[in-house]
């Protein structure tokens, strides 16, 4: 296990045992849609849970990734961003429910909000495709100079 993380997730591993629940925003797979760095920030949360995800699994340590829309809190609402404005806004009960189920069942990626599993499994698939694609060793045709 490498020695970045910190030290409660070192425990965990050490004593091969442990859960820890990262919550991040949807906005993390499409940063662009927020303003300043709270999506970088919200991508940077996945990216770290599924590396956490990796790295501690064969540890025995559980690390779940809550991916959320929207919550319904008392911190809303913020000035010039209402509430009801905003399209597809769940209630933090709902959102805490519907991880609980997933940690229950040890699901890698929990998402309230996605009724069809399979298009999260779709979207993966097409990450993972064009990752092969983009480790390969070789220039792209279109970036080959012509003599």
């Amino acid at each position: 296990m490498h020695a970045h993380f910190g030290a409660a997730a070192r425990s965990m591993a050490l004593r091969r045992h442990g859960a820890i629940i990262n919550v991040a925003s949807a906005v993390g797979i499409a940063p662009e849609t927020a303003t300043g760095v709270y999506g970088a920030s919200k991508a940077f949360l996945i990216a770290l849970a599924r590396t956490m995800q990796h790295e501690l699994g064969h540890h025995g340590v559980y690390v779940q990734l809550v991916l959320t829309a929207a919550i319904r809190t008392d911190v809303w609402p913020f000035a010039g961003c209402e509430a009801e404005l905003l399209p597809g806004m769940m209630s933090a009960a709902d959102v805490v429910d519907a991880a609980l189920v997933g940690f229950d069942r040890h699901e890698p990626l929990t998402i309230p909000s996605l009724a069809k599993a399979s298009q999260w499994a779709r979207y993966e698939h097409a990450r993972k495709t064009l990752l092969d694609d983009l480790v390969n060793g070789e220039l792209a045709p279109r970036y080959r100079r012509l003599v």
